[in-house]
């Protein structure tokens, strides 16, 4: 790949769904040339230990490494799985009602209920910063079978963009939102 496709090659990791993350594989992502990594599927008590002490960001060290040089910056949803009802904060019920993908969902933002849906989106999201350490935070849409279908990415990106244009031009919200990547998160 760096060879013959060398502006491909990716800066950042994404490991959702693994059924369980190797010791070492913090240290492999390293090897390969990446410089961020974004996890889930970790053991609840261990989130919930990491999200009490803002830690849910972190430098992945091996432990037989004393000088950081196999650090990767990592990481990791403190809530507990990876879909969208698990992400945009702590109250699934709360943000069960942002998957607009979902064919079951019956929510679609509309002129009349974008200020309410932006409300309660931005609660959930500033419930979730209170786990950060920096003022900017990463919340993945979707799940396994979100990006399937032509329409299923439709849905998300016409009913989040009016929920992100109210929050971004409304001064008294104090936050900016935007569409990114994983390595962009990273970069920032």
């Amino acid at each position: 790949l760096k060879a013959n496709l060398p502006e491909a090659m990716p800066k950042s990791g994404w490991a959702i769904d693994p059924f369980g993350l190797s010791p070492t594989m913090g240290y492999v992502n390293k090897l390969f040339g990446l410089t961020g990594m974004h996890i889930d599927r970790v053991h609840y008590r261990v989130k919930t230990h990491l999200a009490k002490n803002k830690s849910i960001e972190f430098r992945w060290r091996q432990s037989w490494d004393g000088t950081g040089e196999t650090d990767i910056l990592t990481h990791m949803n403190p809530f507990s799985g990876y879909a969208t009802q698990h992400t945009c904060g702590p109250e699934k019920s709360a943000c069960k009602k942002f998957t607009f993908y979902d064919p079951k969902n019956k929510v679609k933002v509309t002129p009349e209920n974008t200020v309410e849906l932006s409300e309660r989106i931005l609660t959930q999201w500033r419930m979730k910063a209170e786990l950060h350490r920096t003022d900017t935070i990463f919340i993945e849409l979707g799940d396994d079978f979100a990006y399937t279908k032509k329409e299923f990415v439709a849905d998300i990106y016409d009913n989040y963009t009016p929920l992100m244009n109210y929050i971004n031009s409304e001064p008294s919200l104090n936050t900016q939102v935007k569409w990114g990547t994983v390595t962009e998160y990273f970069d920032h």
